[in-house]
């Protein structure tokens, strides 16, 4: 009898033991299922604020894809202008007429022009400049070797 005891106290405490072990494991389930559940809001969370950003982010794309078209526009424009303007830039003063002397300045404007490209030459009643077109100067276009003023 003693020992049917021991055995039904043993198979209590077993059963006792094996409850609270499943109310752990029922405990340790609801958890992570709490988890799970905020993982999946937060992914959602997640994704919708990333949806954002690229609806943002194509804003921005958009916006400088205009704005590069335009510059290319301009540059273009630019270009244009460049071929048509003459190089070098030339501006023709007469001075001195009240003094009974006239003196004649004629200023070249020739940016991109190197120092050491430019020539020269003393004439008899003035001077010869010479020089040679950089290449971004002539953008595109055909360089000019000489021109009479």
């Amino acid at each position: 009898l003693a020992e049917a005891r021991d055995g039904q106290r043993l198979a209590t405490e077993r059963a006792a033991g094996a409850e609270a072990c499943i109310a752990k494991l029922q405990d340790d389930v609801a958890a992570l299922q709490l988890s799970a559940h905020e993982w999946a809001e937060l992914s959602s969370s997640l994704r919708q604020k990333s949806e954002r950003e690229c609806l943002r982010h194509e804003g921005e794309v958009a916006e400088l894809t205009a704005q590069a078209a335009e510059l290319r526009s301009k540059v273009s424009e630019l270009q244009a202008a460049a071929r048509t303007t003459p190089w070098p830039k030339v501006t023709v003063s007469d001075h001195g007429r009240d003094a009974g002397q006239l003196a004649r300045h004629i200023r070249l404007e020739c940016p991109g022009a190197d120092e050491d490209a430019v020539d020269i030459e003393a004439l008899p009643n003035g001077v010869r400049v010479r020089m040679e077109r950089p290449p971004d100067a002539a953008m595109g276009g055909e360089a000019e070797t000489e021109r009479q003023v």
